[in-house]
């Protein structure tokens, strides 16, 4: 929206663009997910939340140049990197950290309550910040702070990606191994 309506490019342009950093993040997730199995969901998350503290002016400067290929580096940097680096590892990440009794509530809780008050603001917030101040400076600070959130949440939660995962029930009428009688 912000390319198209504030810096008038063309939607064909912004579209290709996020399109082909889309494509491109259907390799980088699973190779990020698979990275935070082997190191853990913390390092991995920290290093997206990382790139995300420090891309938003590079994002802003390269898409308002109005170059189709700076507007595609743009969307890979935040999109195949940043983007997937943090959200590839996060639904394990979420699931590890509590235990089988309560998981589902956990991470339906934590996640949903998340995405409604952080996540659910965050366009009219950008927007409010972009029609009050015009440029996209606030913007970006804005995407910062919210980055650096990220990254400090980060650092306090923690990581079993390589330890125990929470206990799991047995169902009475199931086996260890999920067969009846077994």
């Amino acid at each position: 929206s912000y390319m198209t309506s504030h810096l008038g490019l063309p939607r064909h342009t912004v579209l290709f663009a996020i399109l082909i950093a889309a494509a491109l993040e259907l390799v980088t997730n699973p190779l990020f997910g698979a990275l935070s199995d082997r190191i853990g969901r913390k390092p991995v998350v920290a290093f997206g939340a990382l790139v995300a503290l420090i891309a938003p002016f590079p994002f802003f400067f390269m898409v308002g140049t109005g170059a189709p290929k700076l507007i595609v580096l743009a969307e890979i940097l935040v999109l195949t990197i940043a983007h997937a680096a943090v959200f590839s590892p996060m639904a394990a990440w979420f699931a590890e950290m509590f235990s089988a009794e309560v998981r589902y509530s956990g991470v339906t809780i934590g996640f949903q309550l998340g995405a409604l008050l952080a996540g659910a603001p965050t366009p009219l917030i950008a927007t409010a910040l972009l029609a009050k101040y015009g440029g996209f400076t606030s913007v970006a600070i804005f995407a910062m702070v919210a980055a650096g959130i990220t990254l400090v949440c980060t650092f306090i939660a923690s990581d079993s990606a390589r330890g125990q995962v929470g206990a799991s029930a047995v169902s009475p009428s199931l086996g260890r191994n999920g067969i009846t009688g077994a």
